[in-house]
């Protein structure tokens, strides 16, 4: 028997060549997961987009969190290993429900 769920709140940026989709999820037994979904776009000519799914715990959501944030701010990786496509990254549209 499959749970019902709904969407809470949902945050949804667009960039260059790339979405991204966050919604907070509650289900019938008010546990709460967080799903993510994002399309890139690989090459123009051939419209090929690489798709991605994930539906994470709160719990390993926030862990992750706290993971990505440890390595962007690094100073060893932000400033030696990332700088040239962090300085490359193009603001982001956001819409949110939140």
């Amino acid at each position: 028997m499959k749970s019902k769920s709904k969407i809470l709140h949902q945050l949804k940026a667009k960039g260059n060549n790339k979405r991204i989709l966050i919604q907070i999820i509650e289900f019938e037994d008010k546990s709460h997961s967080i799903a993510v979904f994002t399309k890139t776009l690989i090459d123009f000519k051939s419209r090929n987009i690489l798709k991605t799914s994930n539906l994470y715990s709160v719990e390993t959501f926030k862990i992750i969190n706290d993971m990505f944030s440890y390595i962007l701010d690094s100073p060893e990786i932000k400033n030696k290993l990332f700088l040239q496509e962090i300085d490359q990254i193009k603001k982001f549209r956001v819409e949110t429900s939140i």
